[in-house]
């Protein structure tokens, strides 16, 4: 079955619109406070986005915080995967209860992991292919350049250059791609119960055979609306919140790091609820699950 943008995102909100009540007590209970209380345990996270226009003083404070930043990132990330998972899993057929929902998403998430890792293993290996076939590439016309002489390394430097543009074109929409043919992946190992990571990578890339290139459209689509919102509100919020630099001075006050978590925890929850919900209705189109107008009916 083809991808249709508008019925995703239709059924999307449809989606949160009739599950509005479990998603956000799991979101809030696996995403919100989480990230408070990764915002409490880490308060110098918004003086080093302050600092993004001064690299010294943002590298200082990164090395500070660098163990006790990557402890905290993996162990909110985990649980976040959970909370994807159950928020996909209260959208499925049956409707299961909030409880149950957790529970399919701890069960999944060993599965989750191990499908992330085989993708990023995947990726790598093909950049690391991909650069050497560029390497050899280089290597061949700077040993051209060199035997034709001036004129030779002249024209051996255009053509260098006119490499790079395509091959950096070339690896962001393979990433793209990737992401939409595997993308698939999360609902088919919650839903289906596919928790073989292989099987789920399999079938995923089945499902999206048909609908990669309007997928590959949608993707980023989404994900600069989003981003932009983020970025907006993020850089907003802090510009008003450094004033005369207080940030960049120390660990922002209590209320500042209160205010400036509470709003980000809604922003995740906001985000992760429809995230969730456009994979859930992208999976039902492509798996052909009851179209949209049953959509209110199922979830």
């Amino acid at each position: 079955m083809k991808f249709a943008m508008g019925r995703a995102w239709s059924d999307a909100l449809e989606l949160i619109r009739f599950n509005a009540s479990r998603l956000a007590a799991i979101a809030a209970g696996l995403v919100v406070l989480p990230m408070l209380a990764a915002y409490a345990l880490m308060p110098e996270f918004f003086s080093i986005v302050a600092a993004a226009g001064n690299p010294e003083a943002m590298a200082m404070m990164m090395q500070s915080v660098m163990p006790r930043l990557m402890a905290i990132s993996l162990l909110a990330n985990l649980v976040q995967m959970v909370a994807y998972a159950a928020m996909i899993e209260v959208m499925a057929p049956g409707r299961p209860g909030v409880a149950e929902a957790i529970r399919q998403g701890l069960r999944s998430l060993f599965s989750l992991i191990a499908a992330g890792v085989i993708f990023m293993a995947g990726f790598i290996l093909f950049m690391l292919a991909l650069m050497i076939v560029v390497g050899i590439v280089v290597a061949v016309l700077a040993m051209i350049a060199v035997a034709l002489g001036a004129q030779g390394q002249a024209a051996a430097g255009v053509l260098m250059l006119l490499l790079i543009l395509p091959v950096y074109i070339g690896v962001f929409v393979c990433e793209f791609y990737a992401i939409a043919r595997f993308m698939l992946t999360l609902p088919i190992i919650v839903i289906e119960r596919e928790y073989n990571p292989f099987d789920a990578l399999r079938r995923s890339w089945t499902l999206t055979k048909s609908s990669a290139w309007p997928l590959l459209g949608f993707l980023p689509l989404l994900g600069i609306a989003v981003t932009v919102i983020y970025l907006v509100v993020l850089f907003g919020i802090l510009g008003a919140s450094v004033g005369n630099g207080a940030l960049l001075e120390g660990p922002p006050p209590v209320g500042t790091i209160v205010t400036l978590a509470a709003i980000f925890s809604v922003m995740g929850l906001l985000i992760s609820m429809l995230t969730s919900a456009v994979l859930v209705a992208t999976y039902r189109q492509l798996a052909a699950e009851p179209p949209s107008d049953e959509v209110a009916q199922t979830a």
